[in-house]
Formats: C-alpha cells, sequence, structure tokens
C-alpha cells in the first residue's frame, strides 16, 4: 500500500525499482556483446597469418608502381653517388605532367642527403643551367646522351653517369 504524503502525492515504491536495477548489468553485458560482435572483421584474426615479409615487399614498391624497377635503380644510384652531390634525373618523355614530376619527386627520397636537380620544370622547358651545375646523371631507362659526363654504372633499369673533369 502506498503511503501518501500530505501534498496529496503517492511517495515512490521501491520494489519495482530493485528489480529494474537488477537487469541493468545484463541488459548493459548484452548491449556490449552486440556491438562488439557488429563490429567485429575476419581481417582482425587473418592478420596474424599475413605473409609479412611478401606484404613488406609490395608495400616498398608500391609508391613506385608507375615506374617498374624505378626504386630499385635509385637505390643502387645511391650507393655509388656520395653525400651532397647534385644529381639530375633523366627519365623516358622528359615531360612534366607525363611523368618527369612523378620520377622527380620519388626519387629526393630515395636520394636524400644529394641535391637532385630537375633537368625539366613545370613548363616542360629544358633547363640547360641545372645540368651544367650537376655532377652526376642517373637515367632511368636510356642512355646518358651527354659527352660531359661518364658512365660509372650500368644495370637493368638506367645508367648512372659523372662529370667528366
Amino acid at each position: 500500500m502506498a503511503v501518501i504524503a500530505k501534498s496529496g502525492m503517492r511517495a515512490p515504491h521501491h520494489g519495482d525499482s530493485s528489480q529494474r536495477r537488477h537487469w541493468r548489468p545484463a541488459l548493459a553485458t548484452a548491449a556490449l556483446l552486440a556491438i562488439i560482435a557488429g563490429g567485429f572483421e575476419p581481417f582482425y584474426l587473418e592478420i596474424f597469418r599475413i605473409d609479412r615479409v611478401s606484404m613488406h615487399t609490395r608495400f616498398v614498391e608500391l609508391p613506385y608502381r608507375k615506374l617498374p624497377g624505378f626504386r630499385a635503380f635509385l637505390v643502387e644510384a645511391r650507393s655509388i653517388t656520395r653525400a651532397e652531390e647534385r644529381i639530375a634525373l633523366l627519365v623516358p618523355g622528359m615531360r612534366w605532367d607525363e611523368g618527369y614530376e612523378y620520377a622527380y619527386a620519388r626519387s629526393m627520397y630515395l636520394l636524400a642527403g644529394r641535391r637532385v636537380v630537375p633537368l625539366v620544370g613545370p613548363d616542360d622547358r629544358f633547363r640547360p643551367e641545372a645540368l651544367r651545375d650537376a655532377d652526376v646523371i642517373v637515367s632511368y631507362r636510356g642512355g646518358i646522351p651527354f659527352p660531359e659526363f661518364e658512365t660509372i654504372w650500368s644495370g637493368e633499369h638506367g645508367v648512372v653517369a659523372r662529370r667528366v673533369p
């Protein structure tokens, strides 16, 4: 029987609320399990079975996928050249928006410590001053058409040449 207060309102009955409190942890646990089950992805388990060596190889080559062999070529060029040398870059086509900018941007990462100078600008004009300043030319998939440079290394993906003193 509910007790009526002086104001005329009924006092709360505590028997019902204690039963509701008993179910709250169970409902919270069920909601948490539903959220976890709904957000689960099979990849969470597959990641432990991935061949990390092959995945690493694919991810390392990923930024260079438009220029096959370019990364390996630049790694070799880096081992041949010295820090602080100015390196000019030759690539097939030599057009800024058709691959030269892409090759130039990637070469700066692998040839860090050396100054990579572009032989072509965004206007597609040859920059002879860059050639005059260069100590070394790296030519991806091509030869060195400049007589003032002598080939010091040649491989499957390109040629490295140093200025003749």
